[in-house]
């Protein structure tokens, strides 16, 4: 984790990332992980005295205090996991298709949410061929806008692998936006 930190520390892009690769870096996900690791140590010696001294007149840990024990270290985990989903999220961004029909609005919306004039906006539908990519920071975190090829039935050979594009990136999203026909 410290070694991949360097690379996270060289690479970050936000402030929050500068601390989460700042922190790995002081071997703070180490140590949380070498804790665990002495927190299971301790149950497995626990259980194993169970087993060997049953018969003998020891202090034994109660069934249910081990049960609590494995549970805590259980929640820990899951939290661990969960931080570090946070973490990749915070370190690479956050991937938002938007997604729908041709001349419903996708490259205007990506146009106003960039506050650029960063892909083409015209009637015919059809325009966007290829995706349109723009990185947001909302709070620190990577947002990155994908603006894809209006998604339709059609025999023009370019338009067609456009919409295979479009297809792929709504399977790589985290979060997809889909806008309908719009009419005024």
């Amino acid at each position: 984790s410290q070694a991949e930190a360097v690379i996270d520390l060289v690479q970050s892009r936000t402030e929050q990332s500068l601390k989460i690769a700042t922190n790995n870096l002081k071997g703070n996900i180490k140590n949380e992980i070498y804790r665990l690791k002495d927190n299971i140590l301790e149950i497995t010696v626990e259980l194993e005295a169970l087993v060997d001294f049953v018969e003998e007149d020891l202090h034994i840990t109660p069934h249910k205090d081990l049960i609590r024990k494995t549970g805590g270290v259980i929640e820990e985990i899951e939290k661990l996991i969960e931080n570090e989903k946070r973490g990749e999220i915070i370190k690479h961004g956050l991937k938002v298709a938007i997604v729908g029909k041709p001349n419903v609005g996708k490259s205007s919306i990506l146009n106003l949410l960039s506050r650029k004039d960063k892909a083409l906006v015209t009637e015919i539908p059809g325009t966007t061929r290829d995706a349109i990519e723009e990185i947001l920071y909302v709070e620190g975190t990577p947002l990155i806008l994908v603006d894809t090829a209006g998604i339709r039935q059609t025999k023009d050979k370019i338009e067609k692998i456009g919409v295979e594009r479009s297809i792929k990136h709504i399977d790589e999203a985290e979060l997809m936006t889909i806008h309908l026909i719009l009419k005024r």
